[in-house]
């Protein structure tokens, strides 16, 4: 059809037809008004020189017409591809041209561009120096992921990655292709695809991910140390204490083996109390030990700042590191403070100690549950203190899985904590007990926490969500009562994460509770949460003002919000104005 459409073909055809169409027809005119013959051949030469003249202005408008065309046709072009380089430089992508055949890949500058250089137009590089710039801990999954994509085994190449960038340092790429050419015989030739930078987004799935890590380890920690308050207080046997402490010690501080010595202020000797983590015949050099130990901090500072290959060491001590294969050991006195040591605890490892400030402060902490389990006449004061400093590590750990929840929607930012703090407001002015207060402020922080369940793609989507996305988000009270009910000090306030949906007259989820039937603090949040999502921008939509809030809030009064609590609350708003947070 190319073929047939053609300028060539068409100033030809033109002309063909022009040209019979007049010698057909001026002849035959001619013949039928010119009799004299020479005049006719005077005529003749004079229509020859005129056709020559007429088909030479018709073929150059031809000829213009398409150049004309043409040239509109490379502007549309142009300004098409300039627009396409324009917005894959606003979204950080760039395009890759892959000769499968002969391993040439062709990209455009900003492929460059986004690895910190400078170039202009296209660049040519093979498959091995390109290999070569990705990060060795991404080489193998980078080649798996391509066989896999021409062997059949998936639709599209998707890979994420890192690259080197000009100044030496790595950022991660997204790339997508697709084979666009294959030969005769289904031998794939051509793939094109795009590379998209995703450094921003991965960073922000590091600091999640290192938050939840950190606020879970928090979290284990503090039951463990609740767990040995409950044994001290029911006043468990000191050996099913100090059992305890040894195993969280080896599961929490990652150490092989554990030694426990008390020092019994009768004889001012020392007793081997727990060796767990040794072999049958270490436990001989353990013993041997506690004839070693002083009666003070201050004489074991000497074996606290020596390494295993100091020749300070003590022969014994030396002998069951060199038995045991441990590489790494720590002494830690068990005192408890402004009082005399207790006993002495001592850590082995097969591999250097990962020790930073967190783990350090633990095992001071467990030394000091140590200390208290065996001098348990200052019990009292000491867990005075001690629940004190889990009440804020509860409340911080809380935190930090609320500015968790705020760094994956950034649109949310703040949320949590603004809503917190009116509904504890509202609270107060309902007359709750400060005990049940403590529960609501923490229900608050963590009534979304179910949403850590909701993949990105439904919870960050900016468009409307389809039914199937609206039951997943529907979903997440449930997610949250799962991951908190496992929490015994937690459990006081699931009212908010699990219930915030309920609706007054019964329509809301996950149970369907109705009236009264829906905890007082739930009712409470839900009138908050509703105002401030509404009075918050979205992606979707723009904030609501103060006063279409209020009125919405009203009208849902006696079907979505208990009508007690919208007239504590309209009065609460009326009091404190619009800026209530």
């Amino acid at each position: 059809m190319k073929k047939w459409s053609s300028l060539e073909f068409r100033v030809a055809f033109t002309y063909l037809i022009v040209g019979v169409l007049w010698i057909f027809f001026s002849d035959m005119i001619l013949a039928v008004l010119v009799a004299d013959t020479d005049l006719m051949t005077h005529i003749q030469n004079y229509k020859g020189w005129f056709f020559v003249a007429a088909s030479s202005l018709l073929i150059y408008f031809l000829v213009q017409s398409h150049l004309h065309a043409r040239q509109i046709a490379e502007q549309k072009e142009e300004e098409s591809n300039r627009r396409l380089r324009m917005a894959m430089e606003a979204s950080q992508q760039g395009i890759f041209d892959f000769n499968i055949q002969s391993g040439e890949l062709v990209v455009d500058d900003a492929y460059y561009r986004l690895l910190g250089y400078d170039p202009q137009g296209v660049f040519v590089e093979t498959r091995d120096s390109f290999l070569q710039s990705i990060h060795p801990d991404d080489v193998e999954n980078y080649l798996q992921v391509f066989r896999e994509y021409m062997d059949g085994r998936s639709d599209i190449f998707r890979i994420e990655f890192r690259h080197r960038t000009a100044n030496g340092n790595w950022r991660w790429f997204l790339s997508m292709g697709k084979i666009v050419k294959y030969d005769a015989d289904h031998k794939p030739l051509r793939m094109l695809g795009t590379f998209l930078d995703i450094t921003d987004k991965k960073d922000a799935d590091l600091e999640i991910e290192r938050l939840l890590h950190e606020s879970q380890n928090r979290l284990q920690r503090l039951e463990t140390l609740r767990a040995v308050d409950q044994s001290i207080n029911e006043n468990e046997p000191l050996s099913a204490t100090l059992k305890l402490l040894t195993q969280k010690i080896k599961e929490h501080l990652k150490v092989d083996a554990v030694g426990i010595y008390i020092l019994e202020n009768t004889f001012h000797q020392y007793e081997l109390a727990v060796a767990d983590g040794f072999i049958p015949v270490s436990i001989q050099k353990l013993q041997t030990l506690k004839m070693r130990f002083p009666e003070t901090d201050d004489e074991l500072k000497v074996l606290r700042q020596i390494n295993p290959d100091s020749k300070l060491l003590w022969p014994e001590l030396a002998a069951l590191l060199k038995e045991e294969g441990f590489q790494d050991f720590l002494v830690v006195p068990l005192i408890m403070q402004g009082s005399a040591m207790k006993g002495v605890l001592v850590l082995f490892s097969r591999e250097k100690f990962s020790v930073d400030d967190e783990w350090l402060l633990y095992n001071e902490t467990l030394a000091g549950q140590m200390a208290i389990a065996i001098a348990n006449a200052k019990l009292i004061d000491g867990l005075k203190r001690a629940n004190v400093e889990l009440e804020e590590a509860y409340d911080r750990t809380i935190e930090g899985w609320s500015k968790a929840l705020d760094l994956r929607d950034k649109e949310t930012k703040g949320h949590s904590s603004r809503v917190m703090q009116m509904t504890m407001d509202l609270a107060q002015i309902l007359g709750i007990s400060e005990e049940e207060l403590i529960h609501i402020r923490r229900g608050a922080l963590l009534h979304d926490m179910g949403k850590m369940g909701i993949p990105d793609s439904i919870l960050l989507k900016p468009a409307k969500l389809t039914e199937e996305e609206f039951d997943m988000i529907r979903k997440h009270p449930q997610f949250a009562f799962d991951m908190l009910n496992p929490i015994v000090y937690l459990r006081q306030a699931l009212d908010i994460p699990y219930s915030h949906h309920e609706k007054w007259d019964g329509t809301g989820y996950p149970q369907g509770l109705s009236g009264e039937t829906i905890p007082i603090a739930a009712r409470l949040f839900a009138v908050v949460d509703v105002y401030d999502a509404l009075t918050s921008h979205r992606p979707y939509r723009e904030p609501w003002s103060h006063e279409k809030t209020m009125e919405y809030i009203h009208s849902m009064s006696g079907s979505h919000f208990d009508p007690q609590i919208v007239a504590v609350f309209e009065a609460y708003m009326q009091k404190k104005g619009q800026d209530a947070f």
